[in-house]
């Protein structure tokens, strides 16, 4: 019936017919001769192409594969077998895309032959049709075009044509345009179709398609990407870091989509990737700002983080300076990134921190504080220990007349019973130079005030030789 579709004339001669008629060569119907009668008479039989295929005489996808069923042959190459036409089908309407549309063969368009092709519905007509691949699975790959025949700019177009949502957007919260289903089977395609898989990486680079437990897709540029759940943990470190991390919305791999991604997302003991993701979820979302539990955060954090090599790593000393982990000696937590940083020499006097060690510039750390469990040396983090004369010298003494009365009592007297003594013996059994310039200020320091209680004076204004200390200034 198809045959007669297409406009054969068949007859179903007796054999003594058929012999008696053998000398003129009558028509026998075969693959080759119904093959050579489509290709001869093909524009005649369709008037134009792309066609319906219910709009040609073959009138169903059912019947054209049953055609082609009678068309094609077995062909063989070393422990290979394909399906072929008898002949090159270029130029001929043999082509049946997804589109459900019959088109010519063409040898410089061809369609990519692929069994995900309904996951690209709005890109039909670049794929043969699911059905003919159903029917004929080993169907000449030389037809269609494969991954070397491809470039990556085709592949971002029909991805683009489909799900332009996902493109270029470093992180999608798809659950309201894409179900679970979908992005499944959209991973089962990258991970088993060849020419998808072959631009993977690729296509991951520009497409969010990375999938997080909390219904977000991430591309692998993002400077955000889930981390993968640690297996057979022995390390209660990394453990107690990643239920820490989770707390905090870190995003986790959703494995149940798909643990093909694995490959693009973090380990745990990826500690300085980690340590970025959590810098830059921090920049995006304020995560550790008002935290329930500092001190225990804190502590976890740092405990895992201790693993990276601060000396060696300037990115992450960035990171995580960066980020209000670190607990001045007032108690605040607080950034430490483009500040200057410093050890507190035990027992120093505190008076009027404030206003010397104001926390947008400078930072006093508990040399025994929390940071020791990140780094052994404060150096490895940008900060120093300096000596309490330093500090006077170079901190204190500079805005000493901003201190109140009070205050600036205070550290003379600590000056006098807890330093001075010291002072001077470094000066004249050792020659210290930082003792040296430190007395050096300290006389030319404004300090003392006048009845009037507005003028500060230095302490030479003020010699009294019935106290021993005041020889110093005289």
């Amino acid at each position: 019936q198809i045959l007669r579709n297409i406009g054969m004339i068949l007859t179903c001669a007796p054999y003594d017919l058929y012999n008696h008629l053998k000398e003129f060569n009558p028509a026998k119907a075969s693959i080759e001769s119904i093959y050579n009668y489509y290709t001869t008479f093909y524009a005649d039989i369709v008037d134009s192409y792309p066609c319906p295929i219910e709009q040609t005489p073959f009138n169903s996808i059912a019947s054209f594969c049953f055609f082609l069923k009678h068309l094609l042959t077995v062909y063989v190459e070393g422990s290979v077998a394909q399906k072929v036409f008898p002949h090159c089908p270029f130029g001929y309407p043999l082509l049946l895309t997804a589109d459900g549309n019959l088109r010519l063969f063409e040898e410089h368009e061809r369609v990519i032959c692929s069994k995900f092709s309904y996951l690209f519905t709005n890109t039909a007509s670049l794929f043969l049709h699911p059905k003919v691949l159903e029917n004929f699975p080993n169907l000449c790959s030389s037809y269609f075009l494969s991954s070397e025949d491809i470039d990556l700019n085709l592949i971002n177009e029909i991805m683009k044509l489909n799900y332009g949502f996902l493109h270029n957007s470093k992180v999608v919260n798809y659950n309201t345009v894409l179900n679970d289903d979908t992005l499944k089977e959209l991973w089962v395609c990258l991970t088993e179709d060849k020419i998808f898989q072959h631009y993977q990486a690729e296509l991951l680079n520009s497409w969010a398609l990375v999938p997080s437990s909390n219904e977000t897709l991430y591309n692998t540029c993002s400077p955000i990407l889930p981390l993968v759940t640690p297996s057979n943990v022995t390390d209660f470190h990394i453990e107690n870091a990643f239920k820490m991390l989770v707390s905090l919305g870190i995003p986790v791999l959703n494995s149940e989509i798909s643990k093909e991604p694995e490959k693009y997302c973090l380990q745990m003991t990826s500690y300085n990737q980690v340590l970025a993701v959590l810098f830059n979820m921090h920049i995006k979302k304020h995560i550790l700002n008002n935290l329930n539990d500092p001190k225990t955060t804190i502590q976890v954090l740092f405990q895992y983080f201790s693993k990276i090599d601060f000396r060696h790593d300037k990115d992450s000393v960035t990171h995580i300076t960066s980020m209000p982990l670190f607990e001045t000696i007032n108690g605040h937590l607080t950034s430490i990134y483009g500040k200057e940083v410093f050890l507190f020499p035990n027992g120093f006097c505190k008076a009027g921190y404030k206003t010397w060690a104001p926390i947008d510039r400078t930072i006093f750390l508990d040399p025994r504080g929390p940071w020791k469990t990140l780094c052994s040396n404060i150096s490895s983090l940008g900060g120093q220990e300096l000596d309490k004369k330093d500090i006077y010298a170079n901190i204190i003494f500079p805005i000493f007349s901003q201190l109140l009365s009070k205050e600036r009592e205070e550290h003379l007297r600590y000056i006098k019973n807890e330093m001075h003594q010291d002072v001077i013996y470094e000066i004249e059994k050792k020659r210290s130079n930082t003792a040296i310039r430190f007395l050096n200020k300290l006389k030319e320091l404004n300090c003392l005030e006048l009845k009037n209680g507005e003028t500060l004076c230095p302490i030479a204004n003020f010699v009294d030789h019935t106290l021993s200390i005041f020889k110093t200034f005289s």
